[in-house]
């Protein structure tokens, strides 16, 4: 997932606010597969451990 959203990024100049903005899809695919409740309140790194996964 993440090297399709960051396709030719090695010219970019990425701040924290567009990492949040890269990562979103990612949290919410995660959520999805998860079948996690939109009510639920979780944080990104709740879904990540829930998904056995990790950020780079």
């Amino acid at each position: 997932m993440e090297p399709i959203l960051m396709n030719g990024s090695e010219s970019w100049t990425i701040s924290e606010q567009k990492i949040r903005s890269l990562e979103a899809p990612e949290t919410c695919f995660y959520k999805r597969m998860l079948k996690t409740p939109s009510t639920a309140k979780k944080t990104n790194d709740e879904v990540l451990n829930q998904a056995c996964t990790q950020r780079n």
